[in-house]
């Protein structure tokens, strides 16, 4: 992990790729070598030698798919947030639910990211940002107020509050502009 204050850095920021899907993972890695601030480090395509990397190489950040083979990537960041705290973890899924985001920022991702998003969106993501700040795809949050809305599905109860902010986040603002726009 870097010494450096917050948004202070004098070198690349360093990620681990971990995904099953041996293709993805090495597009990512060239994704990220074509970011001057980054520098893809490694990638795996299993839990095992993805625990094992980031163990020996202390990266920044890592790019974590929400599934890794019969795995789970959520559990599994989990795990890596009390071996490395500050490691910023980015969660990639082709599908997202309540409870997958739930899941996520209990585990202490960073990012819940669509595997169809944007690549300026996951670079944003894997960059330092504030300790309590969580990236999520616009596109997924506006998919999980389509889901809720639809006839037959169970009701999720949300407080008031708590719909304002998905609500916020759907429409793309950050964390920052939703604390401003409901005075918090």
């Amino acid at each position: 992990m870097s010494d450096h204050p917050q948004g202070v850095t004098d070198s690349p920021v360093t990620v681990v790729v971990v995904d099953d899907h041996r293709m993805f993972g090495e597009l990512l890695r060239r994704v990220i070598s074509t970011d001057p601030g980054m520098a893809c480090v490694g990638t795996a395509d299993n839990l095992s030698d993805g625990y094992s990397m980031i163990d020996a190489l202390r990266p920044d950040a890592v790019i974590m798919d929400v599934q890794v083979g019969q795995e789970d990537g959520i559990a599994a960041t989990a795990e890596l947030m009390r071996k490395h705290p500050g490691l910023r973890v980015v969660v990639l899924t082709a599908f997202s639910t309540e409870p997958l985001l739930r899941r996520a920022v209990s585990a202490g991702a960073s990012a819940l990211l669509a595997k169809d998003g944007a690549v300026e969106d996951l670079l944003a993501a894997l960059k330092p940002a504030g300790p309590d700040e969580f990236n999520v795809d616009p596109a997924l949050l506006r998919r999980l107020l389509v889901a809720r809305r639809e006839p037959g599905r169970r009701a999720v109860m949300l407080t008031t509050r708590e719909d304002q902010v998905l609500h916020l986040l759907a429409e793309g603002l950050d964390t920052t502009a939703i604390a401003a726009r409901l005075e918090l």
